[in-house]
């Protein structure tokens, strides 16, 4: 609030009157808009935290991506009876932070890329000896 006086005609007159200075109306306007910004990032963060978690923790999600990028590699034809050795290979030779980093990668770069790195991974551990397959391999303890 605002308390000023008036002069007029050897009288003084007090008044009290709100303060609204031009340069507060347009502040008040700014932080109006970077609050409802800040809002509108929070919910998309949101919704990608929810999106992501949901891609880290359903199995099927990630067997059925990494047999996709297959797919279009040309290293994977339909077929049922490689099914398992899909997800032996996700399971026991990607785990899930080589799908978590081949994802990033997928999301900031092109579906090309990631092809390519899919497909040489595939070879890789299509190399492997077969009786490897079977056996998931033995986590090694650290000092």
């Amino acid at each position: 609030m605002c308390d000023f006086t008036i002069r007029r005609l050897g009288n003084e007159h007090r008044y009290t009157a709100q303060c609204a200075l031009p340069f507060n109306i347009y502040n008040e306007k700014i932080y109006m808009f970077l609050w409802f910004w800040m809002l509108l990032v929070a919910v998309l963060t949101l919704y990608s935290l929810i999106i992501w978690l949901f891609r880290a923790l359903i199995s099927r999600d990630r067997v059925s991506y990494i047999k996709n990028h297959l797919m279009a590699a040309g290293k994977l034809e339909f077929d049922y009876t490689q099914e398992g050795i899909v997800e032996r290979f996700c399971k026991y030779y990607l785990r899930h932070d080589g799908i978590f980093l081949l994802q990033l990668i997928d999301h900031n770069t092109n579906h090309h890329t990631v092809n390519e790195i899919i497909g040489a991974l595939w070879d890789f551990y299509h190399d492997m000896d077969r009786d490897d397959w079977d056996i998931p391999r033995q986590k090694t303890k650290f000092l």
